[in-house]
């Protein structure tokens, strides 16, 4: 495992540009780094500041899309804080794979679109997903195509650039707490 890891890290963090999509690890460790950053990992976590919630803090506007792509809406795997610790470990199950078919089938593709069009070359894969994840879609393009952060004060949290040191940093950590 270890030569893994410290091929993951000189891939990943010391030339970004050439990590164009994750492996199962990397994907798990990049999973990990989003929910510490945006909830601390706490799958009943509520923002006080936005309708964002769970471990990976999405928003009710995406009820629909995990409707129809799960049969579930978000809000319907946020369990309340009072609620069992078998329900709270239920809902985590649901959770993550939530997020995995919106990593799927939303951020693989704009990765995708992103490396294809060079518009990132000097940010890893990551870094791309944690913009993606704190901006949306279009957020995310607007940030790559300017540098400024459209939605700066929406959650109360910084700058974009903050949210992205954030998750990389939690990346590391999670790298070298699995050593």
């Amino acid at each position: 495992m270890f030569d893994f890891m410290f091929l993951f890290f000189i891939i990943f963090f010391a030339f970004p540009s050439m990590a164009f999509s994750f492996s199962n690890d990397e994907y798990v460790i990049a999973r990990k780094a989003i929910a510490k950053v945006e909830s601390g990992g706490n799958v009943c976590a509520q923002n006080p500041y936005t309708s964002a919630s769970g471990k990976y803090q999405f928003m009710k506007a995406w009820n629909p899309y995990f409707q129809k792509k799960y049969g579930k809406t978000w809000a319907s795997v946020v369990p309340k804080c009072t609620a069992t610790t078998s329900v709270k470990k239920k809902m985590e199950i649901h959770q993550d794979k939530m997020f995995d078919i919106y990593f799927k089938n939303m951020v693989e593709p704009f990765i995708e679109d992103v490396r294809t069009r060079k518009l990132a070359e000097n940010m890893s894969d990551l870094e791309l997903l944690a913009i993606y994840h704190r901006q949306g879609e279009r957020g995310a393009y607007l940030f790559l195509k300017n540098g400024k952060d459209p939605y700066k004060d929406i959650a109360k949290n910084g700058h974009v650039s903050k949210h992205i040191a954030r998750v990389v940093k939690a990346s590391k950590q999670s790298i070298i707490a699995s050593k």
